[in-house]
């Protein structure tokens, strides 16, 4: 599963590549990465309500990771005018309730968030928001089910 979310992110950051700009082309490699993690989350959280809890908490976890991945490299855009763009604030809220959304998933971590549901929408409407100055290909990466 991992090799699959790599595979597919790289294919992802090779396309945003086109931007040029240094700070838009990671924001487009976080979107890939928060897109990615999203969808495993969604997995997950199917998983679980399938009663399959080890499932759902291995996916939750490589869908936290990928988040963690997406925020880094937000965090690793240089220029301070991007950062104040809405379009980084808005990758950059879609971490933390994506990130949320897999961690309520994951032992340890119940009752602490909000449910994932609730915050897979909200992350889901932060990554509509940033797809509206971002190529469509920035927000394609998800892993095969």
């Amino acid at each position: 599963m991992k090799f699959i979310a790599t595979l597919a992110l790289s294919v992802v950051v090779a396309g945003c590549s086109a931007l040029g700009a240094s700070g838009q082309t990671r924001m487009c490699e976080a979107a890939g990465s928060l897109s990615a993690a999203r969808a495993l989350v969604e997995q997950a959280a199917a998983k679980d309500a399938r009663g399959d809890k080890s499932g759902a908490q291995s996916l939750a976890e490589e869908a936290a990771a990928l988040a963690k991945q997406g925020h880094d490299v937000l965090q690793s855009v240089p220029s301070n005018d991007v950062k104040r763009d809405a379009t980084w604030q808005a990758l950059l809220d879609a971490y933390l309730h994506i990130g949320q959304g897999a961690n309520a998933l994951l032992p340890g971590y119940e009752g602490t968030y909000g449910s994932t549901g609730e915050e897979l929408t909200t992350g889901t409407k932060s990554l509509q928001a940033a797809a509206a100055n971002l190529p469509a290909a920035c927000f394609t990466a998800s892993p095969s089910p």
